[in-house]
């Protein structure tokens, strides 16, 4: 899909690009941060995360979600603490349970108006600040950052480990890659570069299940087989959800104890811009969304329309329209996410010139 810009048509939501309580939940997974209760009221846009000290003045901070760092959810500092993140307009608090009560505390933080989430226990809060600065810094932005963050990622590691080395996501799209032109290479990286994607081969699926199962790096000998060179991996996650994998190939040797920590800290680094680029993701959909419901409805402007989707009057448009069968509860299948996707890359193949004036709705 070919991205646009940000534009947006008269009567549009000007808050179309903010970060809600439920974008925050949905995109980390509820693995990692799931809401235990939120306000009745329409989510109030997510600003900045805010650390917890009992002993400092909480500022004024609206949109802000307040990170109550080792406390109790039974205890009454934390009633306390949701009093006060309501009275100076933060939107959500997140807490550890670590197995204690929580149900008082979540009764509290409804009536204030205040979302209230609970943090895995095992995710370092460090972590979590990181994340959440990460996506609301690249709500409402047009630059493609995440992406040359990525590649920036990619060349460091590579000086680093002294091999070639390649971003991917859970789908196994090369998302960067070092192009440091010392390092040697083989056809497996070649090939999914020039691609965008790793070859599909039978082996691959074992060593990515290998990859994915562990919490460190992973090494994988010379296969004389195919001529694969010798590499060595780490699971890109966001808390406990993997999102992707980082891959170095060692030519001569393993790297070095020194190389496998800056490749877990290229792992650590890499889950925020992953995050980030996908948000950008799921924004240009949800713009695209609008912009065509705008159209069908009526109050849109026709011109402007037109040119957000590169509807030139002087070349043929085609408009497809699908359907969907209904179950026998009479619901229909969550099938749009899915149906969107196939039709952007089916597109992508007859259409992959970086034209912002064309693309798929």
């Amino acid at each position: 899909m070919i991205m646009g810009g940000a534009e947006r048509l008269d009567g549009m939501d000007p808050d179309l690009a903010t970060l809600s309580v439920q974008d925050l939940a949905g995109t980390l997974g509820s693995a990692l941060l799931s809401i235990l209760t939120r306000p009745d009221e329409p989510d109030l846009p997510v600003s900045v995360p805010v650390v917890y000290d009992s002993r400092d003045v909480l500022a004024d901070t609206p949109g802000g979600i307040l990170l109550l760092v080792g406390l109790d959810p039974s205890a009454a500092e934390s009633a306390a603490a949701i009093d006060a993140a309501a009275e100076r307009g933060f939107c959500a608090a997140v807490i550890k349970l670590r197995g204690n009560r929580y149900q008082e505390l979540a009764d509290r933080a409804r009536q204030a108006g205040v979302a209230l989430l609970a943090l895995d226990d095992e995710v370092p809060w460090r972590q979590l600040d990181s994340l959440v600065s990460a996506m609301t810094n690249s709500r409402g932005s047009e630059d493609a950052g995440a992406g040359t963050d990525l590649f920036m990622l990619a060349n460091a590691l590579a000086t680093a480990a002294d091999g070639a080395v390649a971003i991917e996501d859970l789908d196994r799209n090369v998302l960067a890659y070092s192009n440091l032109e010392r390092h040697t290479v083989d056809r497996l990286r070649r090939n999914g570069i020039l691609a965008r994607r790793v070859p599909e081969e039978e082996k691959n699926t074992w060593q990515y299940r290998t990859v994915m199962a562990t919490k460190g790096v992973v090494h994988f000998p010379f296969d004389p087989a195919d001529g694969e060179l010798a590499r060595c991996a780490a699971p890109v996650r966001a808390g406990r959800r993997t999102i992707g994998s980082i891959w170095v190939i060692e030519d001569e040797k393993p790297i070095s104890a020194e190389a496998e920590a800056a490749l877990m800290e290229t792992a650590r680094l890499a889950a925020i811009a992953i995050l980030r680029q996908q948000n950008a993701v799921d924004l240009e959909h949800q713009m695209r969304a609008e912009w065509l419901r705008s159209a069908l409805e009526g109050p849109g402007s026709a011109p402007a329309t037109a040119g957000r989707f590169g509807m030139v009057p002087t070349l043929p448009s085609v408009v497809v329209a699908f359907m969907f069968r209904t179950d026998r509860e009479g619901g229909t299948q969550p099938l749009i996410r899915e149906l969107t996707t196939a039709a952007e890359q089916y597109c992508g193949v007859f259409r992959s010139d970086p034209d912002p004036r064309v693309g798929t709705f």
